[in-house]
């Protein structure tokens, strides 16, 4: 493993570079379908419950705020602030009581549990990966260069579209 971690990924000429997988805009344009999307605002402006109805439409394939879901999936909602209670009533005031997404209420920071998180990814197919909130997530300081550093070289990991709340 350390030999492997050392040599790295070895380079590839880009002419034979294989078109890039279809990770798809499943909310386009509100959610990019192949980085992180960050949605930013002040405490209390709506943003957990805005994502978590953007993952209820993508895991039941529903529309929302009048764009179609391009491509629906399994969901991943991992949180820092709050507990699945919460997220389950807000659910069931959004009318998708039924929507099948999977809550991971998270202590450690996202780099430091990214190895487990993409298990999740593989054994679920998960398509979209909510992260709630970022700030909590980076474990330190994200407005350094190394906590987002670190935070980025493991969202990159999982090569899934990720939502994150800051």
């Amino acid at each position: 493993v350390i030999e492997a971690q050392r040599e790295g990924v070895p380079p590839i000429l880009l002419s034979a570079m294989p078109a890039p997988p279809i990770l798809g805009d499943q909310l386009s344009p509100l959610i990019a379908g192949d980085s992180v999307t960050i949605w930013f605002g002040d405490g209390g402006v709506s943003k957990s419950l805005l994502a978590l109805a953007a993952a209820g439409c993508v895991a039941t394939g529903r529309e929302v705020l009048g764009l179609p879901v391009s491509r629906s999936g399994n969901v991943l909602f991992m949180d820092w602030e709050w507990t699945g209670h919460h997220h389950k009533e807000r659910l069931d005031m959004l009318g998708m009581s039924d929507a099948p997404i999977l809550y991971d209420f998270c202590t450690m920071p996202f780099a430091e549990q990214v190895h487990r998180v993409a298990s999740l990814v593989a054994e679920h197919d998960v398509q979209l990966l909510v992260i709630d909130s970022i700030a909590l997530a980076c474990g330190d300081d994200p407005e350094t260069a190394n906590t987002a550093r670190r935070f980025y070289e493991a969202a990159r990991m999982l090569e899934v579209p990720i939502l994150a709340i800051a």
